[in-house]
């Protein structure tokens, strides 16, 4: 709805309220007059209260930090089909320095948890798809950690990571540094973008649909089973 829209909405994040986030916006300001962007780039936080879906749509796309694992407003706007940028792995491991993750991800990828590969002993490649019959091995690492702590935990970081909604989810559009951001946003296919994240979300509802109806078949049938044996 909004793709001829000239205005990038940039979610709101606690990023954004450290020294670190006012250096992001002033940099932003700065590298858009000297690009000449049209695309303006509006702060969430700025705007005042909270916006309804309808004037969410209004807006071209959307900036998202990945403050945590997992997002509420990530979810929303990508089940909107509403293109969503985020920064580069490299960017978010400094970004959690900063501002912690407070969970792990319930709605990332349920994929291969051994991120270490036994052949190269690789810890940053992605979770690899289990093979049928494969006994998944223990987590590298545990889940809770402080990264608060020095030497930063990079391994523990880029671990869980791969685990996120913001790897799992396809059609996602990653930025290394401010010049690609604008660049790619005032040049990226909006409708490609947002058709092949309404598909995955269509396929994502299929599945689920069927977990769900498989659980409740089975809760029916253990309900029934046990009025039985009470009668």
């Amino acid at each position: 709805r909004g793709f001829d829209s000239l205005e990038m909405l940039i979610a709101r994040s606690r990023f954004l309220e450290t020294a670190f986030g006012a250096a992001f916006r002033n940099m932003l300001k700065e590298f858009k007059e000297l690009h000449q962007s049209p695309v303006d780039f509006i702060l969430q936080q700025e705007v005042g209260g909270y916006l309804s879906y309808e004037a969410l749509s209004n807006f071209r796309a959307v900036l998202i930090f990945p403050q945590d694992l997992g997002l509420h407003k990530f979810t929303e706007h990508y089940a909107m089909g509403m293109p969503i940028w985020i920064p580069r792995r490299e960017w978010v491991y400094r970004l959690q320095m900063f501002v912690p993750w407070g969970m792990v991800s319930y709605s990332g990828s349920y994929r291969h948890p051994g991120a270490i590969d036994e052949e190269d002993g690789a810890w940053w490649k992605p979770p690899r798809d289990a093979a049928p019959g494969d006994d998944p091995p223990s987590l590298a690492f545990p889940p809770y950690f402080n990264s608060q702590t020095a030497p930063y935990q990079l391994t523990k970081t880029a671990y869980w990571y791969e685990f996120g909604e913001f790897v799992s989810y396809p059609a996602l559009q990653e930025f290394g540094s401010i010049p690609e951001l604008i660049e790619s946003v005032n040049t990226a296919d909006l409708k490609k973008i947002a058709g092949r994240m309404r598909q995955f979300r269509a396929e994502l509802w299929r599945t689920t649909r069927a977990v769900y109806a498989a659980a409740a078949s089975e809760l029916a049938g253990v309900k029934v089973a046990m009025m039985a044996a009470e009668d």
